[in-house]
């Protein structure tokens, strides 16, 4: 509701174009199309977010290769994207990060 409410505010004081050359309307983008389980198309949004340095982005891309949506599980590369997501600033994470070293250590 909050990054509506941003979103909303820049647009109306003229920063639209601002807001839509940026990694957070790339990353609004995927995760309203996230949270429509279309999976494979928010990994586009995200992957151009993260390419900006979107930690939220780079979280999302984890959880997308962590649980199998859109592209193949994949442990190690989630882990990697997690990590980089921690690196920008993402505490969340860091929860993610432990729970996956739990599943790889599971699985050996």
């Amino acid at each position: 509701m909050i990054i509506r409410t941003v979103l909303f505010i820049c647009l109306f004081l003229g920063l639209g174009v601002w807001i839509e050359t940026s990694s957070f309307a790339a990353f609004l983008r995927g995760e309203a199309v996230y949270e429509g389980k279309d999976y494979s198309q928010a990994m586009k949004f995200f992957q151009k977010a993260a390419e900006k340095g979107n930690a939220y982005a780079e979280f999302y891309i984890g959880v997308e290769y962590e649980m199998g949506q859109g592209v193949s599980m994949d442990y190690p590369v989630a882990l990697n994207w997690y990590q980089k997501s921690l690196a920008h600033g993402c505490k969340d994470a860091r929860v993610r990060i432990e729970v996956l070293k739990q599943k790889m250590a599971s699985a050996k």
